[in-house]
Protein backbone atom coordinates (compact mmCIF):
# COMPACT_ATOMS: atom_id res chain seq x y z
CA UNK A 1 0.00 0.00 0.00
CA UNK A 2 1.52 3.36 -1.02
CA UNK A 3 1.40 6.52 1.13
CA UNK A 4 -1.65 7.99 -0.64
CA UNK A 5 -3.56 4.74 -0.14
CA UNK A 6 -2.58 4.72 3.54
CA UNK A 7 -3.76 8.33 3.93
CA UNK A 8 -7.05 7.40 2.24
CA UNK A 9 -7.42 4.50 4.69
CA UNK A 10 -6.83 6.96 7.57
CA UNK A 11 -9.51 9.26 6.13
CA UNK A 12 -12.00 6.39 5.95
CA UNK A 13 -11.29 5.23 9.50
CA UNK A 14 -11.64 8.74 10.94
CA UNK A 15 -14.85 9.36 9.00
CA UNK A 16 -16.36 6.08 10.24
CA UNK A 17 -15.23 6.77 13.81
CA UNK A 18 -17.07 10.07 14.08
CA UNK A 19 -20.01 9.22 11.80
CA UNK A 20 -20.86 5.64 12.74
CA UNK A 21 -19.66 5.51 16.35
CA UNK A 22 -20.28 8.97 17.80
CA UNK A 23 -23.10 10.26 15.56
CA UNK A 24 -25.02 7.00 15.09
CA UNK A 25 -24.07 5.22 18.33
CA UNK A 26 -23.01 2.00 16.59
CA UNK A 27 -20.80 0.66 19.39
CA UNK A 28 -19.96 -2.62 17.60
CA UNK A 29 -18.04 -0.61 14.97
CA UNK A 30 -15.44 0.15 17.66
CA UNK A 31 -14.37 -3.51 17.47
CA UNK A 32 -13.35 -2.89 13.84
CA UNK A 33 -11.86 0.58 14.25
CA UNK A 34 -9.88 0.32 17.51
CA UNK A 35 -6.95 -1.90 18.38
CA UNK A 36 -7.36 -4.26 21.37
CA UNK A 37 -4.80 -2.15 23.27
CA UNK A 38 -6.38 1.23 22.37
CA UNK A 39 -5.64 3.97 24.93
CA UNK A 40 -7.83 7.03 25.50
CA UNK A 41 -5.48 9.69 26.92
CA UNK A 42 -8.36 12.04 27.81
CA UNK A 43 -11.35 9.92 28.87
CA UNK A 44 -14.58 11.24 30.38
CA UNK A 45 -14.34 8.59 33.10
CA UNK A 46 -11.32 7.69 35.23
CA UNK A 47 -9.11 4.78 34.14
CA UNK A 48 -11.21 3.16 31.42
CA UNK A 49 -10.28 -0.33 30.28
CA UNK A 50 -8.00 -0.49 27.23
CA UNK A 51 -9.46 -1.35 23.86
CA UNK A 52 -13.00 -1.01 22.52
CA UNK A 53 -14.51 -2.24 25.82
CA UNK A 54 -13.18 0.87 27.57
CA UNK A 55 -14.64 3.34 25.07
CA UNK A 56 -18.05 1.71 24.55
CA UNK A 57 -19.51 2.81 27.92
CA UNK A 58 -18.24 6.37 27.35
CA UNK A 59 -19.91 6.61 23.93
CA UNK A 60 -23.09 5.02 25.32
CA UNK A 61 -23.19 7.48 28.25
CA UNK A 62 -22.66 10.44 25.92
CA UNK A 63 -25.49 9.24 23.66
CA UNK A 64 -27.84 8.83 26.67
CA UNK A 65 -26.99 12.28 28.03
CA UNK A 66 -26.99 13.93 24.58
CA UNK A 67 -29.29 11.84 22.35
CA UNK A 68 -28.86 14.21 19.39
CA UNK A 69 -25.05 14.17 19.76
CA UNK A 70 -23.38 15.11 16.50
CA UNK A 71 -19.73 15.56 15.56
CA UNK A 72 -18.84 17.59 12.48
CA UNK A 73 -15.30 17.40 11.14
CA UNK A 74 -14.20 20.98 10.52
CA UNK A 75 -10.63 20.28 9.47
CA UNK A 76 -8.10 17.44 9.52
CA UNK A 77 -4.43 16.79 8.90
CA UNK A 78 -3.97 13.21 7.73
CA UNK A 79 -0.96 10.91 7.73
CA UNK A 80 -0.77 7.15 7.21
CA UNK A 81 -0.48 6.58 10.97
CA UNK A 82 -2.13 9.63 12.57
CA UNK A 83 -4.77 12.29 12.17
CA UNK A 84 -5.16 15.69 13.80
CA UNK A 85 -8.89 16.41 13.65
CA UNK A 86 -10.69 19.65 14.54
CA UNK A 87 -14.30 18.77 15.34
CA UNK A 88 -17.45 20.51 16.45
CA UNK A 89 -19.64 18.64 18.94
CA UNK A 90 -23.28 19.73 19.10
CA UNK A 91 -26.38 18.40 20.81
CA UNK A 92 -28.84 18.93 23.66
CA UNK A 93 -28.23 17.73 27.22
CA UNK A 94 -31.60 16.01 27.81
CA UNK A 95 -30.44 12.91 29.72
CA UNK A 96 -28.19 12.12 32.66
CA UNK A 97 -24.56 12.64 31.66
CA UNK A 98 -21.85 11.15 33.88
CA UNK A 99 -23.96 11.80 36.99
CA UNK A 100 -25.16 15.27 35.95
CA UNK A 101 -28.90 15.84 35.74
CA UNK A 102 -30.28 17.00 32.37
CA UNK A 103 -30.15 20.76 31.77
CA UNK A 104 -32.05 20.74 28.45
CA UNK A 105 -29.45 23.19 27.17
CA UNK A 106 -27.69 23.13 23.83
CA UNK A 107 -24.04 22.13 23.60
CA UNK A 108 -21.67 23.55 20.99
CA UNK A 109 -18.01 22.74 21.65
CA UNK A 110 -14.93 22.65 19.43
CA UNK A 111 -12.26 20.04 20.10
CA UNK A 112 -8.85 19.29 18.65
CA UNK A 113 -8.26 15.55 18.66
CA UNK A 114 -5.20 13.52 17.76
CA UNK A 115 -5.79 9.94 16.63
CA UNK A 116 -2.85 7.52 16.21
CA UNK A 117 -3.36 4.52 13.93
CA UNK A 118 -1.63 1.17 13.54
CA UNK A 119 -2.48 -1.19 10.68
CA UNK A 120 -5.55 0.90 9.80
CA UNK A 121 -7.01 0.95 13.33
CA UNK A 122 -7.02 3.68 15.99
CA UNK A 123 -4.57 2.81 18.76
CA UNK A 124 -4.50 6.03 20.84
CA UNK A 125 -6.54 9.21 21.17
CA UNK A 126 -5.92 12.59 22.78
CA UNK A 127 -8.45 15.42 23.12
CA UNK A 128 -6.23 18.48 23.40
CA UNK A 129 -8.88 20.83 24.82
CA UNK A 130 -9.69 18.40 27.60
CA UNK A 131 -5.98 17.79 28.31
CA UNK A 132 -5.39 21.55 28.59
CA UNK A 133 -8.44 21.99 30.83
CA UNK A 134 -10.04 24.23 28.21
CA UNK A 135 -13.14 22.23 27.32
CA UNK A 136 -16.45 23.91 28.09
CA UNK A 137 -17.39 21.51 30.88
CA UNK A 138 -14.05 21.45 32.68
CA UNK A 139 -14.61 22.34 36.31
CA UNK A 140 -17.88 24.12 35.61
CA UNK A 141 -20.25 21.28 36.50
CA UNK A 142 -22.12 22.31 33.35
CA UNK A 143 -21.51 20.19 30.23
CA UNK A 144 -23.41 22.70 28.11
CA UNK A 145 -20.88 25.48 28.68
CA UNK A 146 -18.86 25.53 25.47
CA UNK A 147 -16.81 27.78 23.28
CA UNK A 148 -18.01 30.54 21.02
CA UNK A 149 -17.38 29.81 17.35
CA UNK A 150 -13.97 30.86 16.10
CA UNK A 151 -14.37 33.81 13.68
CA UNK A 152 -12.42 31.89 11.06
CA UNK A 153 -15.22 29.33 10.83
CA UNK A 154 -18.08 31.76 10.23
CA UNK A 155 -19.85 30.67 7.09
CA UNK A 156 -18.08 27.31 6.86
CA UNK A 157 -15.29 26.64 4.46
CA UNK A 158 -12.27 24.81 5.76
CA UNK A 159 -10.32 22.03 4.18
CA UNK A 160 -8.42 18.89 4.97
CA UNK A 161 -4.71 19.43 4.74
CA UNK A 162 -2.51 16.49 3.88
CA UNK A 163 0.93 17.35 5.16
CA UNK A 164 3.95 15.92 6.84
CA UNK A 165 3.21 16.40 10.53
CA UNK A 166 4.81 15.05 13.66
CA UNK A 167 1.65 15.61 15.72
CA UNK A 168 1.39 15.09 19.48
CA UNK A 169 3.78 12.23 20.08
CA UNK A 170 3.31 10.61 23.47
CA UNK A 171 6.53 9.04 24.67
CA UNK A 172 6.91 6.39 27.36
CA UNK A 173 6.81 8.96 30.15
CA UNK A 174 3.46 10.28 28.87
CA UNK A 175 4.86 13.70 27.91
CA UNK A 176 3.14 15.25 24.91
CA UNK A 177 4.95 17.26 22.24
CA UNK A 178 2.15 18.80 20.22
CA UNK A 179 2.46 19.69 16.55
CA UNK A 180 6.24 19.97 16.44
CA UNK A 181 6.37 20.60 12.73
CA UNK A 182 4.14 20.83 9.71
CA UNK A 183 4.68 21.37 6.00
CA UNK A 184 1.57 22.74 4.31
CA UNK A 185 0.45 21.47 0.96
CA UNK A 186 -2.68 21.61 -1.20
CA UNK A 187 -5.93 21.31 0.77
CA UNK A 188 -8.67 18.83 -0.09
CA UNK A 189 -12.32 19.93 0.02
CA UNK A 190 -14.22 18.84 3.14
CA UNK A 191 -16.92 17.16 1.07
CA UNK A 192 -14.31 14.62 -0.04
CA UNK A 193 -13.63 13.76 3.59
CA UNK A 194 -17.28 13.00 4.29
CA UNK A 195 -17.85 11.05 1.08
CA UNK A 196 -18.82 7.44 1.62
CA UNK A 197 -16.28 4.95 0.35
Amino acid sequence: MNVQEQIERTRQVIHRYFSEVWNEGRLQVLDELLTPDYINHSPSTPDPERGPRGLKPIVAAMRVGIPDLHYTILDAVLEPDKAAVHVRLTGTHTGELFGMAPTNRSIDVRQMRIEWLRDGRITQELDLLRQLGLDGAAGSGDPTRGFAPHPGYAGGGGAIHQSSVDAADVNRSGRRDVLKSAKACAPLPLDRFAADS
